[in-house]
């Protein structure tokens, strides 16, 4: 990416992984714990190499995908409970945060 110019990385993840692993319901644990073991995995993977990206990243975890219309809002925490989230509301945060500096080179939890 840097020989592209590349300057912004904006990728998604799940709420779950790093640290973020306290803020998801026991349900969802568990299921990380066991079916979606390996997808669990591939995150932590990912959100290791944007991490040692020289690029000004954001990694947005995102809590269980729902299908309904957008709501026009989403909450950002690093702190408070992750559950649910409007795919389209999904794709506002990481569209947001390709001007917003406010998580630069840091990941953030997003939940309706």
């Amino acid at each position: 990416m840097t020989a592209h110019d590349v300057r912004r990385l904006v990728v998604m993840s799940a709420a779950g992984v790093g640290e973020s692993w306290k803020q998801i319901p026991r349900s969802s644990r568990l299921l990380f714990r066991t079916m979606l073991r390996n997808v669990f995995n591939d995150h932590q993977a990912q959100e290791a190499i944007v991490e040692q990206s020289p690029l000004n990243w954001t990694i947005v975890r995102a809590a269980v995908l729902k299908d309904n219309p957008a709501t026009g809002h989403y909450t950002a925490t690093n702190t408070g409970p992750t559950t649910r989230i409007n795919r389209a509301d999904i794709a506002t945060a990481l569209v947001d945060q390709l001007d917003d500096t406010t998580y630069s080179r840091s990941a953030i939890s997003v939940t309706n």
